[in-house]
């Protein structure tokens, strides 16, 4: 089913606890679409170091404090903790990530994103409430015959709510993006490849897990890669917010 409109989204969400939309940039302003102006800042892109053992990844992380509705303040810590553990050979704990550059930042496109994506989650957030919104730039590669996992399987990341945004592929197999109800649930919610910029997916993430498959070389001569955009939001931890208060 292809959505037209934010309403139509926010319905889906309720009923269903995602929603698969094929084509987000039919509901963004189009002054600020410029694909190849954006899909470029995924070429600054720094390895991570965490996950080097397991898969070829390189990665940046853009963070705000949210409070809804419409309250945004730049959280500049680059240090990643992460609240759940994965099955794989990975450096567990913090993960001293590389930063947003500036011009990503200030990006029109990036902002018009993140405001679809809250847009289209209002229903859920509670007003005064903050939030942790954490953007992920992510890139993971293949090459010399490499099978570079994209994720640990099937998992859930410790939010609330997690936008999976598809930028840009070369070279690649496809790559099925998966959604379920369990961990061992042997049907699936939803499957398939997501292949077109900005094609998205919104996961309740305290309720579905996901997976999408590896990264593989169609022509094996070619280095292969797979780009996305990962927003996050999560309500922030009253511990957190004690330990860090300000006196």
């Amino acid at each position: 089913m292809k959505h037209t409109s934010l309403s139509a989204l926010r319905k889906t969400l309720i009923n269903a606890d995602f929603v698969h939309i094929p084509d987000l940039v039919m509901l963004l302003p189009q002054s600020v679409i410029d694909a190849d102006n954006f899909r470029a800042h995924w070429d600054t892109l720094v390895l991570d170091e965490n996950f080097k053992s397991y898969t070829t990844r390189h990665r940046r992380i853009l963070r705000y404090h949210y409070t809804h509705p419409g309250t945004f303040v730049l959280n500049e810590d680059s240090k990643y903790v992460p609240t759940v553990t994965y099955d794989v050979d990975y450096k567990q704990g913090a993960n001293k990530l590389t930063y947003a550059t500036q011009a990503f930042i200030v990006n029109p496109l990036m902002t018009a994103i993140l405001k679809a994506d809250l847009s289209i989650i209002d229903a859920h957030l509670e007003e005064g409430v903050e939030y942790m919104v954490d953007i992920n730039l992510f890139r993971v590669s293949s090459f010399d015959g490499r099978l570079s996992p994209t994720t640990s399987g099937r998992h859930q990341d410790g939010q609330d709510w997690i936008f999976m945004h598809l930028i840009d592929t070369d070279n690649i197999e496809p790559v099925v993006s998966e959604l379920a109800i369990t961990k061992e649930a042997v049907d699936s919610l939803f499957k398939k490849p997501m292949t077109k910029f900005l094609e998205t997916l919104c996961v309740n993430d305290r309720k579905l897990w996901h997976a999408a498959g590896p990264v593989v070389q169609h022509k094996p001569e070619v280095p292969a890669k797979r780009d996305l955009l990962l927003v996050s939001v999560v309500r922030k931890d009253p511990t957190f917010l004690r330990e860090n208060a300000i006196e």
